[in-house]
């Protein structure tokens, strides 16, 4: 998977902490002089790792006013501004996609198992 980055690109080295936002990890330790920076998971597939310190001073301010609905709604505009509206929109499909994929395959084998046993095989 290729990087995306929102700011300057950075050493991802380091130990990633979960914040109260489920999507979100901040970084602490790394190498010397490292830079802010916050990793999030997006739910459909991808990462993205923020340095820009203007975009984690808002996702901080949010954080400590448990804004949690404003820190997802933030960060995908931000998304779609940088990567654009078309790329987003072919993420999500590919995920719901992948979704119906294993949906399919799950209920495939679950008729399998139904059928052997009925069969007695």
């Amino acid at each position: 998977m290729k990087e995306k980055w929102i700011g300057e690109k950075d050493n991802i080295s380091g130990t990633y902490v979960p914040t109260e936002c489920n999507e979100l990890q901040r970084r602490t330790g790394g190498c010397i002089n490292a830079k802010r920076l916050y990793k999030f998971n997006s739910r459909f597939g991808e990462e993205y790792y923020i340095t820009d310190h203007k975009v984690i001073d808002k996702i901080e301010e949010f954080l400590v006013k448990e804004q949690f609905v404003e820190i997802y709604e933030y960060i995908y505009s931000l998304v779609i501004e940088k990567f654009g509206m078309i790329e987003f929109l072919v993420r999500i499909g590919h995920k719901i996609a992948e979704q119906r994929d294993n949906g399919y395959r799950d209920g495939k084998r679950s008729m399998q198992q139904e059928v052997r046993k009925v069969l007695g095989i």
